[in-house]
Order: C-alpha cells, then sequence, then structure tokens
C-alpha cells in the first residue's frame, strides 16, 4: 500500500476511522474462535449445533466490553499502556460473561474451557493489532503528511516530548550539551545550535519545540532571541506531565493563540533601542505583577545604574528576585537590584527610595485592576489607584525625576466601572503634573494582555483542558489583545520618546470577540472533537458583570497623532477634558475617607470623569 492510501485514511473523519478499527475487531472476533478451537483438541466447533447462538452471544459481549471500557475513544496514534489495560479489562469481562453463559445453558458436550481460552486469544491479537497497525499508521503518515520539526532540548522533557509530538516528525535535537553532541536517539540525531540551519534548509522545517523546563526564564529567552533569526515558528513545550496524554493542543497555548488569533505581526521587542536606560537609576512599581515584573525582564539586561522594585506582595517579590538571581549567577555579573515590600500610599518609604537611590525613571504599575473585586473594594481601590498615583507624581516633582511613565488602560476611556474610573482620574493627575513639573510625566494605555493576570486566555485553557463548561458573559464582547512582551516593549520606548503631557496608546490591531477566542481554542485543543454544535453546547453565557463593556476603546475624542514609532499613538486630549485639581481631590477624599460617607466617595468620582454613572446593581 503506497503513501496515498495512508494519507486517505489519515484525512478521514474520526468516525469513519473508528467504524474500519470496528469491523477488523470484528474479524478478529471470529479468528480468536477459530484459534481457541484448534488450541482445545484441534477440532472446528463450527458444527457443533449451538455454537451459532454462542457465536452471536460472543459478539454482543465482546463489543458491549469494548465500548464500556472506551477502546474506541481514540484513534491509533493514541495507542499506549492505557489503551491496552482497557483491552484487558474488557476481554476479562468478555470472559467472565462467556462462562456465565455456558453454565447456565449447560450445552451438551461443548468445552467449558473455551470461554477462557477465546477471550485470552482474543486480548492478545486485539494488542498485537494495534501495536502493527500504530507502526504502519504512524511511519507511513510520517512519510507523507508529517510536516518535519526540531526539539531544541535533548533531556528528558525533549526525549519524552517525542511521543506526545507523534503527529510530527522529529529530524532532530538540539543540546548545548557537548558531550550529548554528535549521539543519537534512535534515528534522530544530537545536534548543536551551530547547526540549526542546515537542518532548517535540508529538512525544510517550519516549527521548532523548545524543552526547557529547568532553564531559568531569562535564560530560555536568550534562546529564544537566538532562534527569532530563522525563519521558523518557535513553541514551548510545557513540562510533559502537564501536556494531554491524547492532545498536543497544550503546546504553548499561548504562542498558538498570538499567531492564529492576533492575526497580526508580533511586535519584536528586540528592536527596541534601550541605550535610554544606561546609567540610570529606575524604580518600578507594581514590579511583581503581570506588566510590571515584564518590564524588569527587559531591562535587566540593560546597563542601569540600580534597579529598584517595589510590590505590595512578598510572593511576587521573592518570584522576581529568585529569577533574577538566578539570572546574576549564570551570567556571572552583579547587578544593583532592591526589592521593597510596600504599598504605593506608604509615602515615607516611598520618598526614602526615591531621594535615596537618585531615581531618574520611574514605571508606575502598581494599580488595583481587576473590575469585578475593584467593584467591591472601592475605597481601597481609590485609595490605591488614585492617591498612590498622586503620591508619587509629588515626589518625581519634588525630587526632579527625569522621566514618569503611568500604565494606564483602555477601561479608562469612557468608564462604565470604578476600575476604570480610577485609571481616569489618575491619568488627569499626570497631565496635571507634567503642566507644572520639570519631570516629564506621560501615560499608557493598552487593552487585554494575553495570559496576565485575570485574563480570559489561561481561564478558557484551564477550562478545556479540565472538561468544564467555557463562561462567557456576552457573545459580542470584544477587545484588544497584545502579547505582555510587545506590550512592555512599547511601553519602554514611549517612556524613552516622551516629551511631557503626553497619553500614548499602542497599535493593537482590531478588537476580537472574545467568543471567536474561545471558539479557535475550543478547535486548538480538541481538532477531532470539534464542531459548531459542539462549541455551543460547552460555551455557558453568564451576562455581563458590573461595569463591563460591551468593547474597549483606546481614545476619548478620537483625536489622534502620530509618534516618533509607528506602533505607537498620542491621544490628544485637551487639557479641558484632562482638567483636575489633584490637592481638592486628595483633601476631599480624605475627609469622605475618613467621616466614611461613601455616597459622596462617588460623587467624587462621577464629578471628575466625564460621562462615569456609578452602578449600583
Amino acid at each position: 500500500m503506497n503513501a496515498a492510501f495512508y494519507s486517505a485514511i489519515h484525512s478521514l473523519s474520526f468516525r469513519a476511522k473508528v467504524l474500519i478499527l470496528i469491523l477488523l475487531d470484528f474479524a478478529l472476533l471470529f479468528i480468536s474462535h477459530i484459534i481457541s478451537n484448534l488450541i482445545r483438541d484441534e477440532v472446528i466447533w463450527y458444527f457443533y449445533p449451538y455454537y451459532k447462538y454462542i457465536i452471536i452471544y460472543s459478539v454482543i459481549i465482546s463489543f458491549i466490553s469494548l465500548f464500556y471500557f472506551d477502546v474506541y475513544k481514540n484513534f491509533l496514534r493514541y495507542t499506549n499502556q492505557n489503551l491496552f489495560f482497557r483491552i484487558f479489562y474488557a476481554c476479562f469481562l468478555n470472559c467472565l460473561m462467556l462462562i456465565v453463559f455456558l453454565t447456565y445453558f449447560n450445552f451438551y458436550n461443548f468445552p467449558r474451557s473455551i470461554a477462557i481460552i477465546q477471550p485470552s486469544v482474543f486480548l492478545f491479537i486485539l494488542i498485537f493489532s494495534r501495536i502493527v497497525l500504530k507502526n504502519l499508521y504512524i511511519n507511513k503518515i510520517s512519510q507523507s503528511s508529517k510536516s518535519n520539526i526540531i526539539i531544541y532540548g535533548a533531556g528528558n522533557a525533549g526525549i519524552s516530548s517525542i511521543d506526545i509530538l507523534n503527529n510530527y516528525n522529529v529530524v532532530a535535537l538540539i543540546d548545548d550539551d557537548k558531550i550529548k553532541q554528535g549521539r543519537k536517539y534512535g534515528k534522530i540525531p544530537i545536534i548543536s545550535s551551530d547547526e540549526i540551519n542546515n537542518y532548517i534548509k535540508k529538512y525544510k522545517v517550519k516549527k521548532l519545540f523548545t524543552a526547557l523546563p529547568s532553564i531559568n526564564t531569562l535564560n530560555q529567552r536568550d534562546i529564544l532571541n537566538e532562534l527569532k533569526k530563522y525563519s521558523i515558528e518557535i513553541f514551548n513545550l510545557p513540562d510533559i506531565n502537564q501536556i494531554s496524554a491524547n492532545s498536543i493542543s497544550y503546546i504553548d497555548f499561548e504562542n498558538i493563540v498570538t499567531n492564529e488569533l492576533l492575526e497580526r505581526n508580533i511586535y519584536d521587542h528586540n528592536s527596541i533601542k534601550k541605550h535610554y536606560y544606561e546609567s540610570k537609576n529606575i524604580l518600578i512599581t507594581g514590579g511583581g505583577g503581570s506588566i510590571g515584573s515584564e518590564i524588569v525582564l527587559q531591562l535587566v539586561s540593560t546597563n542601569f545604574e540600580s534597579l529598584n522594585i517595589l510590590d505590595h506582595s512578598e510572593i511576587n517579590i521573592y518570584k522576581i528576585k529568585k529569577q533574577l538571581d538566578e539570572y546574576n549567577e549564570l551570567k556571572n555579573q552583579q547587578y544593583k537590584i532592591r526589592y521593597y515590600i510596600s504599598s504605593i500610599n506608604h509615602l515615607n518609604l516611598l520618598e526614602e527610595i526615591i531621594r535615596k537611590n537618585k531615581i531618574n525613571i520611574i514605571f508606575h504599575a502598581a494599580a488595583y485592576k481587576h473590575v469585578d473585586l475593584v467593584e467591591d473594594n472601592i475605597l481601597s481601590s481609590i485609595n490605591n489607584n488614585i492617591v498612590g498615583t498622586y503620591n508619587l507624581c509629588s515626589l518625581a516633582d519634588k525630587y526632579k525625576v527625569n522621566k514618569f511613565t503611568f500604565i494606564s488602560s483602555d477601561k479608562a476611556v469612557r468608564p462604565t466601572n470604578v476600575m476604570g474610573a480610577t485609571k481616569r482620574v489618575a491619568e488627569k493627575i499626570v497631565y496635571f503634573f507634567s503642566l507644572k513639573s520639570k519631570t516629564v510625566f506621560s501615560t499608557v494605555r493598552f487593552g487585554n494582555v494575553i495570559n496576565s493576570s485575570g485574563s480570559v486566555i489561561p481561564i478558557f485553557r484551564n477550562q478545556i483542558k479540565n472538561n468544564q463548561k467555557i463562561t462567557l458573559t456576552h457573545k459580542d464582547v470584544e477587545r484588544y489583545f497584545m502579547t505582555i512582551s510587545e506590550a512592555v516593549a512599547l511601553v519602554i520606548e514611549s517612556c524613552s520618546i516622551a516629551e511631557g503631557g503626553e497619553t500614548f496608546f499602542l497599535n493593537m490591531g482590531k478588537r476580537i470577540k472574545i467568543y471567536d477566542l474561545a471558539k479557535k481554542m475550543v478547535k486548538i485543543a480538541n481538532p477531532i472533537k470539534y464542531s459548531e454544535e459542539y462549541f455551543k453546547s460547552i460555551i455557558q453565557i453568564t451576562g455581563l458583570k458590573k461595569g463591563e463593556k460591551l468593547f474597549e476603546e483606546l481614545s476619548i475624542n478620537n483625536n489622534i497623532l502620530e509618534s516618533k514609532n509607528n506602533k505607537i499613538f498620542i491621544d490628544n486630549c485637551n487639557s479641558e477634558l484632562n482638567k483636575i485639581d489633584p490637592d481638592e481631590f486628595i483633601l476631599k477624599f480624605k475627609n469622605y475617607y475618613n467621616n466614611d460617607h461613601f455616597p459622596n466617595l462617588i460623587n467624587l468620582l462621577e464629578e471628575n470623569v466625564e460621562d462615569y454613572k456609578y452602578k449600583i446593581n
């Protein structure tokens, strides 16, 4: 049989393939009866008067057992130890039921041992057939329709991944260990990174998978940056224990979603010129969060004077410190990095950090940002997002910090929730200080960051992985999406080009329907099982959350200007839209806060944010 035949089989639907297996097993069942009779006494018992009833019963109970133990749940490429156990259980049940049948009817002179011999023979030839068929099918498919890939990492993770990636043809393993280089794993050569290009050209490789679970994040990043010079897609393999046994769909979900969903070129953060940050003392608030930690990781390779990381969460500080300590050790360099566990409302400590470290640049990423949680914690959210920002701006002005970049959100544009309203007030405070200070104040807005805390993508991924309903608030919800690396790269770039008073927003392409996003993720995860009907059966519309908008915007009045970078635009808000008296706002807030005047606090927000109305329910 030629490759075209195997490709035709491969192109069949899952149901068609299973039907072929059932017909094959039907034939094998009859063969098992012939063999079992020959084993018994070399007499073919087909001529026994009641044998046809025994055959009919055997067929019925055999296939009931096979279906009961999900023997046909997966196709050949998923033939593994788990399947063999299911076949064993099915044949064991078949044996018990056949014994009961022969005992109950007490067929004259019919050997009862057939009830044990036949299921045993059937078990053996079923398992043998699966192994043979898998080897024939998989090998032929690899020659005809499988795409060639390379795996970076020849350790346990890389080797184990070969079996998981069984609908790809692995042509090489890459490892930096010189002892491993030149050896082979089976027929697969282990090569050095210097040989990558040769194998890409020779085997027309379009995808490379990295299997480096034990390597520090920053060193992984160095490897990935080096690999980007080749014209191939790069995917990251997670810990092998986290990969679904019957699907490769969870391999770098972020990368898959990025390539198949965003439908635009991803901004290369390595193209950012970071020389501006040389010899600078930098403070990053919220430095352990999704955005803040990425700012740290992108700036760590610059020749800064000192990097000062502040976060209110001890565990966040611990995580980023651990990464940087490992990076310093591997690079054999000593960076001036200081860690502070504190709130941005701790005014005395903030002043000490800025004064003592002679801070030149502040990236202000600390904020309470989860919409539903902020709605339930309004007082503390105003205190953190607005008062905290005011504190930082005041100190930046006092100590003549060179540049101050505030990380805002698309939810600040015509906000419908408290989080967006607090961000909008904070934007106005930053703009106020830009008018009177020698410090260059600016704001950067962007939308949803893929895989950040609170992002829908990790939520959907876990729901799909655990076979749960996919929860969506509304079918028509649309959002902007960016990868965290490109968002932060453009934040860093925005800071370097800021001249004072700008509200930057990032080019994030078109808004994406969350419904379509969920659909694509399900299709990636379950390509065989996927259908429109299946997707509709697992999606659950829960209704819009309090303060949630159907779609977000990036510009308030659509008066948009270009910047020095074509990926960054400026929302040219006039001074009237940004008008606020921060001192008066803070004074009123503290008075209402101390006297527990909640309605007045809400009125204060509404007075200072155009078109915002607080919704009680």
